[in-house]
């Protein structure tokens, strides 16, 4: 195991006291907690979203593999879209066919954290993706796949990535450990997830 992956300890013993007031502030320099619903909707009205579904052959640089019949991207990055035969001898079906996203690549969910008088606040955003239930959702300060990040897409940066990727960048990483991203199927998936904090953290 890499030392990268592990919990570095600190010498700060009013850390868990720390960690257990913020923990149960519910008033924050930034936010309190029952403004966030509101704040939520006003995210939502401040820009126009919509999503149209088109044809796949209207999908740029998506098409089927020739061999495969896989769903590719042209830089072989991002991920495939594959069929799955799935046999077993337990439960009412023994046997089906269904699709299954495989990214054998790593991504980052990252969040950053800083102490305003004596609470942790993270930086969070509200997100628009085509897939989230009312378009908007609270997501991490990064929430990005490798390909997202190195703009094989040609998109716009992703903003704080430097935090998380650049050696040496302070404050440090405090945790990290690879997590699957959702409960749906997928096939070697994973995300780096970590939070960044001020020192003592």
């Amino acid at each position: 195991m890499s030392p990268n992956t592990l919990l570095r300890p600190r010498a700060d013993v009013e850390l868990p006291g720390r960690l257990a007031d913020s923990l149960t502030t519910t008033e924050g320099a930034m936010l309190p907690t029952g403004d966030f619903a509101a704040w939520m909707d006003q995210m939502r009205g401040a820009h126009a979203f919509r999503v149209d579904r088109i044809p796949f052959d209207a999908l740029d640089r998506w098409s089927f593999h020739p061999d495969t019949g896989n769903v590719v991207h042209d830089s072989g990055r991002f991920f495939t879209v594959e069929g799955l035969h799935v046999t077993t001898e337990a439960g009412p079906h023994r046997q089906w066919h269904q699709p299954i996203i495989k990214q054998a690549e790593v991504g980052i969910l990252g969040i950053l954290v800083k102490e305003f008088d004596g609470v942790l606040h993270c930086l969070m955003q509200a997100k628009m993706e085509p897939g989230n239930p009312n378009l908007l959702q609270l997501s991490p300060t990064v929430q990005a796949t490798r390909s997202n990040y190195t703009r094989v897409h040609e998109g716009a940066p992703v903003r704080y990535l430097d935090h998380f990727v650049k050696p040496g960048r302070r404050p440090a990483v405090r945790t990290r450990r690879l997590v699957p991203p959702q409960e749906q199927p997928q096939h070697d998936r994973r995300s780096r997830r970590g939070h960044r904090g001020p020192p003592g953290l």
